[in-house]
């Protein structure tokens, strides 16, 4: 079963790359990186995704908008244990629209320099939040305006590395005025 999967997806992903002609979308996968220490979960990074759609060309520059999905998960020993023998379970998740620039440096334009200007929501769930009644809540929304800065290598025409670093301006009641660094290490696909 798990072969007719694969077989699946890979004739898939080759239809995309025989039948694309101007590779205006791209898809990506990523594994995120806390740089310093921001926000509850920043110690493991669990996945990112996202998607892309360059929507004008202009010689070597393209613009877009995209879409990340990030995911961070950790378990902290709870503060309120005396004895420090309970743990608290951490998750962050970041949304994060953005629009993009990018273009291809020569001589043969095998790497790729980009910028991008958004805005992130945060979604943080623990046993530790508290909500304005003073109960336990679980979770905590905030977000802010997101700056990226990322660098791709094309392997094919189709297939390329990437690194990506995020900056996001946080405005929330807890933290306000805080700034989450994300370093980003994966690959994608244009189609």
């Amino acid at each position: 079963m798990t072969k007719n999967y694969t077989l699946t997806f890979l004739l898939f992903l080759l239809f995309l790359t025989a039948s694309a002609q101007d590779k205006k979308w791209h898809l990506e996968a990523h594994y995120p990186v806390s740089i310093g220490n921001t926000f509850n979960s920043d110690e493991r990074g669990l996945m990112d995704f996202g998607i892309g759609y360059r929507f004008l060309s202009a010689g070597n520059v393209n613009l877009g908008i995209s879409f990340n999905y990030t995911r961070f998960a950790d378990e902290l020993p709870d503060r309120n244990d005396p004895l420090g023998l309970r743990e608290v379970k951490f998750t962050d998740q970041f949304f994060q629209p953005r629009l993009f620039a990018e273009f291809a440096l020569p001589p043969n334009k095998k790497l790729v320099m980009g910028a991008g200007i958004g805005y992130t929501f945060l979604r943080s769930q623990g046993q530790l939040f508290f909500n304005e009644e003073g109960r336990i809540d679980g979770i905590e929304n905030s977000g802010g305006f997101n700056f990226n800065v990322q660098a791709s290598y094309n392997i094919t025409s189709h297939w390329y590395l990437n690194i990506q670093y995020d900056l996001i301006l946080i405005d929330s009641e807890v933290n306000p005025d805080d700034q989450i660094s994300i370093l980003k290490f994966g690959g994608g696909i244009r189609f």
